[in-house]
């Protein structure tokens, strides 16, 4: 959002105290980043925050109108803040998480607005095949059996199948390999990526699969933001192979399109710069608590997040643990097999004829052993 707020004529400041990658991006476009508190300016008009912990720190830093962004409608961290004259308004940018929103115990003007994409960055670099050829599976959540669904699906249908997020390569900028890209599967953000850069785009994750997104399913997919709980198929994975026989290079110039018409940076920089206007001049009462709140914050996100990589040991071991079951199980089913058709060659009539005829040789074996032994004692 920023460069697109800058092009509104604002002074923007981005701040995060762990920027990462994000900051070498964010400076080549030309954007003031801060990553210490003390060099964050000493006032401002207003606020944009997107987790709970930045909105109790620059609360109580800020006595202006705070004005959060709402990503998710699962994480408590992607929630404002439950105080009253905590923030002035919450953005949610699909219906699941403007529902959340307006259900929360305090009272917070929530604005429904749509998932900016900076059409700069994500844009076509060539045109898609006729024929699909590769698959990108982007995001950090698609793992296990609908993961491992799609990449057979591909494999039997002779498609290339390559993953960037958590499970395959992290990148900071995905253009690149979006642009390689005949399908993009996602989910939420990624999915809207995908078409900003021409590409057909799939929607399957961890929650379930909606399929294509075309100009019809657009609008409910929307709504729900991506994350393929809108239609009621029960295992996805069994609609993987259809769909993907049904691709269409023209998918891309559509989804191109929902992006200009629906989707991009500088709408939505129009939209907020609209809100922060509205809410000039709104009495802002003095806020003293946030450092302490959020340092409760930070302490019960730590403990979730230790609790989520503990479930996912779990998780792995478990896997682990029936695969090894299921092995051993596998193996005594193959010995007990053996020793049946073992057991039914004993007893027929050429077992016991071969035994006969063995005998006498048997009973040489055994002779001979005898002299041997007898000539090495002598």
């Amino acid at each position: 959002m920023a460069p697109a707020l800058q092009r509104l004529g604002h002074d923007v400041t981005v701040y995060s105290p762990d920027a990462g990658e994000t900051e070498a991006l964010a400076r080549e476009r030309g954007i003031r980043v801060v990553t210490s508190e003390r060099d964050l300016p000493d006032t401002c008009d207003a606020v944009l925050v997107q987790d709970t912990v930045l909105a109790l720190e620059l609360r109580e830093r800020y006595d202006v109108p705070h004005v959060f962004v709402s990503h998710g409608a699962e994480l408590d961290l992607a929630a404002p803040p439950q105080l009253d004259g905590a923030v002035a308004a919450a953005v949610a940018m699909n219906d699941r998480v403007a529902k959340r929103l307006t259900a929360l115990a305090v009272d917070i003007h929530v604005v429904r607005l749509r998932q900016p994409i900076d059409i700069e960055v994500f844009c076509p670099r060539g045109p898609p095949r006729e024929r699909p050829e590769q698959v990108l599976l982007l995001g950090n959540y698609l793992t296990s059996r609908r993961r491992d669904a799609l990449v057979a699906v591909c494999s039997e249908l002779g498609l290339r199948a390559a993953q960037v997020g958590v499970g395959g390569e992290v990148l900071a900028n995905p253009t690149e390999a979006i642009a390689r890209a005949d399908i993009v599967v996602g989910y939420g953000r990624s999915v809207l990526e995908a078409m900003a850069c021409g590409r057909a785009a799939y929607v399957l994750d961890y929650l379930g699969g909606d399929g294509w997104v075309t100009a019809d399913s657009y609008d409910a997919l929307e709504r729900d933001g991506f994350t393929g709980t809108t239609t009621d198929r029960r295992d996805p994975a069994a609609a993987l192979r259809r769909d993907l026989l049904a691709y269409d290079a023209s998918m891309g110039d559509v989804n191109r399109t929902l992006i200009y018409s629906h989707h991009t940076a500088f709408e939505h920089a129009r939209q907020l710069g609209e809100l922060f206007k509205s809410l000039v001049g709104t009495s802002v009462e003095r806020f003293t608590a946030g450092r302490e709140l959020a340092r409760l914050v930070r302490s019960q996100w730590h403990a979730d997040w230790r609790a989520s990589q503990l479930w996912h040991e779990l998780d792995e071991q478990g896997a682990a643990l029936r695969a090894q079951e299921r092995r051993a199980a596998e193996a005594e089913q193959r010995a007990a097999l053996a020793e049946r058709r073992f057991e039914q060659l004993v007893a027929t009539r050429r077992w016991r004829l071969v035994t006969r005829l063995l005998r006498p040789l048997d009973r040489a074996r055994i002779a001979l052993r005898r002299s041997r032994s007898s000539r090495s004692r002598s």
